[in-house]
């Protein structure tokens, strides 16, 4: 079932999202449940989970061969909704935090209380379990800002915006992670719409050469004094001046940055 429904979402990713949520069995250990089993648990609760492989569409359990599954998630590609999502921010690499902010739009009749859910999932994790899948894609690794998600009530006709702040631990690759949003009723389970997003498209294209700490185009002693100032904590860092400034990379700015920058203008 795995490799099969594998092939269906590498053959249709530009028109399916997958979320995979790991449980505990049939293997305790599992550390993908291990690394979130509080929110994995939530969300097997919520669909009623008591056996896997389990799959949900739109909020709805399909059952039966991996080719009626399979059949049944490539039908609804295609499928209108009257609420559009889309979703922009900026997620800075060095302290490994963003924020978005989502937009439901609107443009048909939807009216009353559902639920944005955001998931930050992860690719291309390899661990071998005893179902012998060792390939995993799509993997939760967090509910934002909780496995509640975000209420929302719904006017006709009418956009809705939820702000979201969001945070890649260390454990996950961040060029591996996205995040995917999608509008689910609280009762029926239905799953309005949704989209996802890359973590690494919401990074700063910045322009700024190494060391133009001050976003001038020009590195001169202006920038030492910036620098400075965020390492003592009177300025905060934010978007191109991080990547600036942080000149080895180490994602940390310190007293090292400091002495390449003033190496940098003396030519050395």
């Amino acid at each position: 079932m795995d490799d099969y429904l594998d092939g269906v979402r590498a053959a249709h990713s530009s028109d399916l999202i997958f979320i995979s949520y790991h449980v505990n069995w049939p293997q305790a250990n599992d550390p993908y449940y291990l690394y979130n089993s509080a929110e994995s648990n939530a969300r097997r609760t919520f669909y009623g989970v008591s056996a896997v492989p389990f799959v949900a569409m739109n909020g709805a359990e399909v059952s039966g061969s991996q080719t009626t599954i399979g059949n049944a998630l490539i039908n609804a590609i295609g499928g209108f909704s009257a609420l559009e999502i889309s979703a922009t921010g900026e997620y800075i690499e060095w302290n490994r935090a963003g924020n978005v902010t989502v937009t439901l739009d609107n443009t048909g009749t939807l009216s009353g209380s559902y639920v944005l859910r955001t998931a930050l999932i992860e690719e291309n994790l390899y661990y071998m379990g005893t179902n012998g899948h060792p390939n995993h894609y799509a993997t939760m690794r967090d509910m934002i800002p909780t496995a509640n998600g975000v209420n929302v009530t719904l006017t006709p006709n009418t956009p809705t915006y939820v702000d979201l702040d969001f945070a890649v631990p260390e454990a996950i690759v961040q060029e591996n992670a996205l995040l995917v949003f999608f509008l689910q009723h609280p009762t029926n389970k239905s799953v309005v719409n949704a989209m996802q997003i890359a973590i690494p498209s919401l990074m700063p294209d910045c322009p700024n050469p190494p060391g133009d700490v001050g976003g001038d185009m020009v590195v001169n002693v202006q920038d030492i004094v910036q620098i400075v100032s965020v390492i003592i904590g009177t300025t905060l860092p934010e978007g191109c001046m991080i990547q600036a400034a942080d000149l080895n990379d180490d994602e940390t700015i310190n007293v090292q940055d400091v002495v390449m920058l003033v190496s940098m203008i003396l030519g050395n």
